[in-house]
């Protein structure tokens, strides 16, 4: 690709992120990846930020009843108001961590989703690097893929 086109692309990227709803964004970003090969939810991380994001889906996780949350992923039987309370947890503590921290809330959302769907053995023995797991998820067959839950979480 030629500077020139890829100097156009840049400027394109910046006046649509300024400019359309985040749904529009993501569609783009999901140009980028089909273009470039980067990640459309992951691709916001930045280089050196990857142990902030670990430690807020840490507090996470263990703030909730991740094994409820995922009984309704599944379809089984689970405590309503518990899910109900929980999902109010998830989305308090990723908006903290955008406050405090400056990180992004639907990745922290969405990497905490991802664990919920996730097959339960599999996950435990992934969850102190979960975010390097979930930002590689090279052909993973154990958990969906961040677009999806992205798409899931907008709706």
């Amino acid at each position: 690709m030629s500077q020139c086109l890829c100097h156009w692309i840049g400027l394109a990227t910046r006046y649509l992120i300024t400019t359309v709803s985040e749904f529009s964004d993501f569609i783009f970003e999901s140009l980028i990846k089909i273009l470039f090969g980067k990640n459309p939810v992951y691709g916001q991380v930045r280089k050196g930020e990857e142990s902030c994001y670990q430690f807020n889906f840490s507090k996470i996780v263990d703030s909730v009843n991740i094994d409820n949350l995922s009984n309704q992923a599944r379809g089984n039987d689970f405590d309503r108001k518990q899910a109900d309370r929980d999902m109010n947890t998830i989305d308090c503590m990723a908006e903290q961590s955008r406050s405090i921290y400056g990180l992004s809330a639907i990745v922290v959302k969405v990497m905490v989703m991802q664990y919920v769907y996730a097959d339960h053995t599999l996950r435990e023995v992934d969850k102190d690097c979960w975010i390097y797991k979930v930002m590689k998820n090279e052909s993973n067959t154990y958990f969906p893929e961040a677009s999806k839950i992205y798409c899931m979480l907008r709706m």
